[in-house]
């Protein structure tokens, strides 16, 4: 087995051990995440957490602030929150999915109901991408940063 596996390996097992030593207080049944369907937890709650960022948010400056500052809050306050660490896991088209539909639904609170292709115009416009384009991005910006690591591990180890 060669040492990238063997570190890979060794960084899901210490994410298995972090997520089942953690205290979970605030369990919510039909939240489910990616992580859900690749280890097999139990469900967690990072879509109420988003909920809960962006009605935090939303409650505080409504429709009072330009469309401008509430979309850089949500993408700088609210995204990492339902994002964190999917980049590290593997996702399916269902869990893909699921998440653009939590991002769909605080959009749709914002900007009211209206058709698709207008709906993705004014989210292109503010800077809102497709999950599926954003989760692809900080993949490969993880990737990378992991093979960077590999091969400065591979440096350190080929001079001892």
């Amino acid at each position: 087995m060669s040492t990238k596996c063997i570190r890979f390996l060794l960084l899901l097992l210490l994410l298995l051990l972090l997520v089942f030593l953690t205290p979970r207080f605030d369990r919510t049944p039909d939240i489910s995440t990616p992580f859900t369907s690749f280890l097999g937890l139990p469900q967690y709650t990072t879509k109420a957490r988003f909920y809960k960022a962006f009605n935090n948010i939303f409650g505080k400056i409504g429709r009072n602030a330009s469309g401008e500052v509430l979309f850089a809050l949500i993408k700088s306050k609210c995204l990492p929150i339902l994002l964190y660490g999917i980049e590290a896991c593997p996702t399916n088209s269902a869990d893909l999915q699921s998440l653009q539909f939590t991002m769909n639904k605080i959009l749709f609170k914002i900007l009211g109901a209206m058709g698709k292709e207008m709906f993705r115009e004014i989210s292109k416009c503010f800077g809102i991408n497709p999950l599926k384009e954003v989760i692809s991005a900080r993949r490969d910006k993880f990737l990378k940063r992991y093979c960077a690591l590999d091969h400065l591990c591979q440096l350190l180890h080929d001079k001892h």
